[in-house]
């Protein structure tokens, strides 16, 4: 038996009324004055002066992935293009980019009056040559073709320079300049240093030090996705000192403090015109709006309570609050205690507030402030079309999961689709009517599988998804492209691959640093995916023919 309970409510759910104060009359508006103790006193005294003590140290050095430590300077050179920049000169696409280093080679030396049998002599000496045509990408093929009936490899002339090979009499006005050109076309990472990326993880792994690694703090980021680089990326390892250590600059305030407000933001008392930017009638917001109930409540309740102070900071610095004092109106000095600082002490670890605190800072427990990483953030860029895409997806019918290669970079740095790519299948057709059997199902070439197998490390965990290859009636197919690493053994780790997948693509992005200079790279970027897979792979599947 079950019964329904109706009980009437005196309060409406819409605080439309509320938020609205209309005015009935002078005498309601008194009453309301009255009502919520704006004619009360208080025996309590307002900051009208604000001492503030802050230091800062410069983040200037970066480690990527295992490499020695690299002088940073985030005024001329984007930390993501350190990060993630790869070798193109090595890449799928090193014949059209010698060749086309090769032609500006030819305009330059033309501009300086070199004569007509240069390109010639070029050509002889460092030709471009092309591997067999494949037949994926007809068009691109054309394209390399006319660049090596035209120019030459400019990326072995470049070698050879380097090594300081003697360069054609008709090279020598322009060879310093051309080289400077060719060093600069794209952001590399030095000669034998270790990838940023993790392709067992699929994201980059790097850290940072302000100022230096020797003595200074340090910053890692172990999880970088790729395309932008802020705070949150972040952490303090273990065993970090709580503060900047000697050496950080100083900067000492002496300011008035101002209320902490926005355009639009209600009145803090009655008898004000308020800005019509906002209209605190119509506030609504669902449960995950959590964000919007805070600047609502803060702006209702709190506007009073809290002041602002600036501090003007340098780009690209680590920075620690060390006092705060506040004199108020009665000429009484009052201490402020770093809020964090204060949560730890009552709360430990448990403490709930944490908004742009570095995980893992020493600080708080100590009893000081946290630490303010102000990290330079990369300038408006430009992303180009990705030259490679891969999906990772799982297929629990299959209880596999599939590198699906969509994209891949070609000779000509062109993006082929590798979903046209057909298998041809040698076995011979079966006789209407009669059964067939096969060991597995067919699937698309440009699905890869990647298999749950054991490791035999103790320190590690005890399954991986390993990169394998489809066999077919007509041979077997693998990977390809850059981002599922075909030269090596790659070990995935299966928390990796959630449910919903992985799309993994790289590409080329340019920027401009804040000195002016332009900076182009080839990085990669992991976001989520669209889902499970569904592949309809079977095994010992057995049908019967089709009659004609």
């Amino acid at each position: 038996m079950t019964w329904t309970r109706i009980e009437g409510s005196s309060v409406p759910g819409d605080l439309e009324p509320g938020l609205q104060a209309p005015v009935a009359d002078p005498l309601w508006l008194l009453a309301r004055q009255w009502q919520v103790g704006e004619f009360s006193g208080e025996d309590a005294s307002s900051p009208v002066e604000v001492r503030a003590h802050v230091a800062w140290q410069p983040v200037g050095e970066v480690r990527v992935g295992r490499g020695a430590p690299e002088p940073l300077d985030p005024e001329t050179e984007p930390l993501e293009s350190r990060v993630e920049c790869e070798q193109v000169w090595r890449g799928p696409a090193r014949l059209r980019l010698a060749a086309e280093a090769g032609l500006h080679l030819l305009r330059l030396a033309e501009a300086a009056g070199a004569d007509a049998g240069l390109a010639d002599r070029l050509r002889r000496a460092h030709p471009l040559r092309l591997a067999p045509d494949d037949g994926a990408d007809p068009r691109g093929r054309l394209e390399l073709e006319l660049l090596a009936a035209r120019s030459f490899d400019g990326a072995a002339l470049a070698r050879a320079l380097r090594a300081g090979a003697a360069p054609d009499p008709a090279v020598a006005p322009v060879a310093d300049r051309w080289l400077a050109g060719v060093d600069s076309f794209a952001v590399l990472p030095p000669e034998g240093r270790a990838a940023g990326w993790d392709p067992e993880r699929m994201e980059y792994g790097f850290e940072v030090a302000a100022p230096r690694f020797a003595g200074g703090t340090r910053l890692r980021a172990a999880g970088y996705p790729g395309g932008h680089l802020d705070w949150q990326a972040y952490d303090i390892p273990a065993g970090a000192a709580p503060d900047l250590g000697e050496g950080a600059a100083e900067k000492r305030l002496e300011m008035v403090p101002v209320p902490l407000s926005y355009p639009g933001m209600p009145a803090p008392r009655w008898w004000a015109f308020e800005d019509a930017a906002v209209y605190w009638g119509d506030v609504q917001g669902g449960p995950e709006d959590l964000a919007r109930y805070l600047v609502a409540a803060y702006a209702t309740l709190y506007g009073d309570d809290w002041s602002l102070l600036p501090v003007d900071l340098p780009r690209g610095v680590l920075a620690q609050t060390v006092a705060v004092e506040v004199v108020d109106s009665f000429g009484r000095t009052h201490p402020i205690r770093s809020t964090a600082a204060a949560d730890h002490a009552s709360d430990g670890d448990l403490r709930a507030w944490r908004f742009f605190e570095l995980t893992g800072d020493p600080a708080p427990a100590a009893g000081r402030a946290p630490r303010l990483l102000l990290p330079a953030a990369l300038p408006p860029h430009e992303n180009g079309t990705p030259v490679e895409e891969v999906l990772f997806l799982r297929d629990e019918g299959a209880n596999l999961a599939w590198a699906v290669e969509r994209l891949v970079e070609g000779p000509a740095g062109r993006p082929l689709a590798r979903e046209t790519e057909a298998v041809a299948d040698t076995r011979p057709p079966p006789a209407p009517g009669a059964w067939d059997y096969r060991l597995a199902t067919p699937v698309p070439p440009h699905y890869i599988p990647l298999i749950p197998v054991r490791t035999d490390d103790p320190t590690a965990p005890a399954m991986r998804l390993q990169r394998g290859r489809t066999a077919t009636a007509g041979g077997s197919t693998g990977a390809v492209g850059l981002v599922l690493e075909p030269g090596r053994r790659l070990l995935l780790h299966e928390e990796e691959i959630p449910a919903s997948g992985l799309r993994v693509t790289r590409g080329f992005q340019l920027c401009r640093s804040p000195d002016g200079g332009v900076h182009l790279w080839a990085g990669r970027r992991k976001r989520p995916g669209r889902g499970p897979a569904a592949t309809g792979l079977r095994y010992d599947a057995l049908t019967i023919a089709e009659t004609e």
